[in-house]
């Protein structure tokens, strides 16, 4: 592995221990490319977690007109991500009030709980409801000055693409609400009601188990049980890298999405994620979490993430490297190896095209 790389993947971990740190004071020291150090971390969303890691002296390593940039894009995502997290609050509280359980989902869990708010702009607000409550949701939604968009809260949604979005994807037409500001034209929140997929419909189930409180710089939102948090993010993260509608626009290799992940799961201990597996199964979702493991443990080797592998091992791994062709009912091989791919920036394609049978 290139020692750039190994900067990047240890610079984007949260609170490293100090073994940890001395091996990226070391790697740091060295001579290294810079440029291509900067624009992977530019790539993959990552520039803000490596920079907020960093002491006033490692920032010295970067040269000055790029940790310029990266300050002024560190202030934008913490205004960002404020703007998002009051607005969570508030819809928070209001569906308490109608009393409809709703967990926030993603970013904002991990900016009340892992991450300064410099770290990296939520592009939009996840939450997940239950189906039977969404025309109560909507209603507040409404009251709060969100639309329905296809188009960026410029326009409504028409009824159909409403309904088509809702039977195709199982989730809804995202919900906006535009601001204009100048790093932050809008509010954007993505509404899932659908936990993992039709075949294993536990989503009124994991709700039961009810909401935790996170808190953290400043806030407190509401999500899922951290078991039922870890799950999510292996059963989103499956759906992602295992689907042409990603993976045709290599999103299904965005690494903050397993740095994400990895700055999680090591705030838990080895007898939590041990104890983590009997949630796993009660679910169902042990090809989910062990197909998120595998990636991860190539990216971050960890003895603990082997041994909960072990323990949930579905009896088929075909699925390890297949990626499900959108709109056909076939699948399809990787062509290329995920680690490699993920690092890799020689496109050559465009990618407004959409073609949704290609797979990297």
């Amino acid at each position: 592995m290139r020692e750039e790389i190994k900067l990047i993947l240890l610079g984007s971990i949260s609170n490293r221990t100090e073994e940890e740190e001395m091996l990226f004071e070391k790697i740091l020291k060295q001579k290294l490319d810079w440029a291509w150090i900067t624009g992977q971390l530019i790539r993959h969303r990552l520039n803000g977690n490596f920079y907020s890691c960093m002491t006033k002296k490692q920032r010295g390593y970067i040269i000055d007109k790029v940790r310029q940039t990266f300050d002024m894009l560190s202030c934008c995502y913490e205004a960002c991500n404020r703007i998002n997290l009051d607005f969570i609050q508030q819809l928070f509280e209001k569906c308490n009030k109608a009393d409809i359980p709703v967990a926030g989902l993603k970013g904002v869990i991990f900016n009340t709980t892992i991450y300064p708010l410099s770290s990296r702009k939520s592009n939009d607000v996840d939450v997940l409801v239950r189906e039977k409550d969404l025309s109560v949701f909507d209603q507040i939604m409404c009251e709060m000055g969100f639309i329905q968009s296809l188009d960026g809260g410029r326009s409504e949604a028409s009824k159909k693409d409403k309904i088509i979005q809702r039977m195709n994807h199982h989730d809804l037409v995202p919900y906006f609400k535009r601001i204009e500001l100048p790093y932050m034209d809008c509010i954007k929140v993505d509404v899932n009601f659908q936990f993992d997929t039709n075949e294993n419909e536990i989503t009124d189930q994991i709700l039961s188990d009810g909401l935790q409180i996170y808190k953290g710089n400043g806030y407190e939102v509401q999500g899922l049980v951290w078991q039922n948090h870890l799950s999510h993010l292996c059963v989103h993260f499956y759906r992602e890298a295992s689907n042409s509608l990603w993976t045709s626009t290599a999103r299904d290799v965005d690494l903050y999405k397993l740095v994400d992940i990895q700055n999680t799961f090591r705030t838990y201990s080895r007898e939590e994620l041990i104890n983590w597996v009997n949630s796993v199964q009660n679910y169902s979702l042990n090809k989910q979490c062990y197909f998120t493991l595998y990636y991860l443990n190539q990216f971050y080797p960890c003895k603990t993430y082997s041994e909960v592998m072990n323990l949930i091992e579905p009896t088929d791994l075909s699925f390890i490297s297949e990626v499900r062709i959108s709109g056909e009912n076939r699948v399809e091989e990787r062509k290329t190896n995920f680690f490699d791919q993920t690092f890799n920036m020689d496109y050559g394609t465009n990618f407004l095209d959409f073609d949704l049978s290609r797979v990297f």
